[in-house]
């Protein structure tokens, strides 16, 4: 084998094995990209909620009845309610009962 060859094999070898790697980084600037677009479509919408909400609000809804409705003021989030989650029966002060002891 010549040594030209023996290059060229070597080459082509490691094209090869870069190959993946740059499908993967592509992949990944594709999706970077894209969570950049959503990013500011997302920001662009919520400017627009806000606008709309105090349009609402200016037309005689309170936050009260909007919330009642399902609509949570801008800039807070929703509230979810956590099925594990139960208050402690002795009020909120977390000390149990006192024994007998």
């Amino acid at each position: 084998m010549s040594t030209t060859s023996q290059h060229s094999d070597v080459e082509s070898a490691a094209r090869q094995l870069l190959e993946g790697r740059v499908q993967s980084v592509t992949a990944l600037d594709e999706i970077t990209r894209e969570e950049a677009d959503l990013t500011e479509r997302l920001s662009a919408v919520q400017t627009e909620r806000a606008k709309r909400y105090a349009a609402a609000t200016k037309n005689g809804w309170t936050d009260a009845e909007l919330g009642k409705l399902g609509f949570h003021k801008p800039g807070t989030r929703a509230r979810r309610r956590s099925p594990g989650r139960v208050a402690p029966a002795n009020g909120a002060g977390g000390e149990s009962p006192a024994s007998d002891e």
